[in-house]
């Protein structure tokens, strides 16, 4: 392991991006790429405790947004579209800003594989519901859409939707729809703006166990607090940072950056941050 300023730089070879916490807070799923053993992007698995990664899935083909579910993992792949619709006689398809991805789950050994979605369009950030359902992006030709297999579209915009969180009792989501952070009830079919941090969002995460939202923000960490919708101050990291990704205690941060030369991902402790609404000095609980 090697420390920096972002903390314990947790990956060392390729590129290593799109993090995603377990409920335990001890492990996350990540995407690799440009390894020696492949280029094209897969999913692995990192243990905190034993700082050991494990390779999930293999194929030829970029393999994003993975995120755990009740009993394994789902991600977005270009697996089967690159042989249904080859680049060569689809090339407009892969010349968006997102290729035709498709929607797979698996055990967390890359076994019991299924495809979710198929069609033309793209299919991003998959997040587990109940009942083996789930909510994805779904990238209409002329808007952007939530949608559920068995719900359908939960939320269409005209801006791009990214940044897609859900809370661990299904019943929220948080988004980013296109500069404005989103909070959507599923259950009332409500949305809602949030409050938010001056500047462009480069990400947004939620934790759990402190029921805040964490903003990145031209490379500053803010917190919202759900409860009252209470901003904290600004933290500035000491170096860019690309993602920045709260565990679900809340206790620790996974950033990407290129502090290194490529992308890599880095374990940093939580800040302690003043809520700028609170009449008396406090921390942010941590």
């Amino acid at each position: 392991m090697v420390s920096s300023p972002l903390g314990l730089r947790l990956t060392s070879t390729g590129e290593n991006f799109e993090p995603a916490w377990h409920s335990s807070s001890a492990r996350f799923l990540f995407v690799g790429q440009k390894r020696p053993s492949h280029q094209a992007a897969q999913v692995y698995e990192y243990q905190i405790n034993t700082y050991r990664e494990r390779r999930i899935t293999f194929n030829n083909s970029e393999t994003r947004f993975p995120s755990y579910t009740s009993g394994g993992l789902i991600y977005s792949s270009l697996t089967d579209a690159l042989k249904e619709l080859p680049e060569q006689f689809y090339p407009q398809l892969y010349q968006r800003a997102f290729p035709p991805f498709d929607i797979y789950s698996s055990d967390l050994f890359g076994n019991n594989l299924k495809r979710e979605t198929s069609d033309t369009l793209s299919d991003t950030e998959p997040l587990s519901l109940e009942s083996g359902d789930f909510v994805a992006i779904k990238h209409q030709r002329d808007h952007f859409e939530i949608r559920s297999e068995k719900l359908g579209a939960i939320y269409k915009s005209k801006n791009l939707i990214h940044h897609l969180v859900i809370t661990p009792n299904r019943e929220q989501l948080f988004f980013m729809d296109g500069d404005q952070a989103i909070l959507y009830k599923l259950k009332a079919k409500r949305s809602e703006k949030l409050s938010q941090p001056t500047g462009k969002i480069q990400s947004l995460s939620y934790s759990r166990d402190l029921n805040q939202i964490f903003y990145l923000s031209d490379n500053q960490l803010s917190l919202l607090r759900l409860q009252d919708n209470c901003l904290s101050e600004s933290f500035p990291f000491p170096s860019a940072v690309q993602d920045a990704v709260v565990s679900p205690n809340g206790s620790q941060l996974l950033l990407v950056s290129q502090l290194g030369g490529a992308r890599h991902i880095y374990l940093y402790q939580t800040p302690s941050l003043k809520m700028s609404c609170d009449s008396k000095e406090s921390a942010s609980g941590l």
